[in-house]
């Protein structure tokens, strides 16, 4: 882990707004999958950025 703190979210949040950088995402899942998609990143077979997508 690397420590963070609230001025460098404040710097990444800023950056990712001005889309100036993006972020790797490798898949989206749905909530139910979630399962899955934590096995698939413990396996390390991601190449970027699992996202649950959880709807209301």
């Amino acid at each position: 882990m690397v420590p963070q703190s609230a001025a460098d979210l404040a710097e990444v949040t800023a950056l990712v707004t001005a889309g100036a950088v993006a972020p790797a995402v490798d898949t989206v899942v749905p909530l139910r999958d979630a399962p899955a998609a934590f096995a698939r990143l413990a396996a390390g077979a991601n190449s970027g950025k699992i996202v649950v997508e959880v709807r209301s």
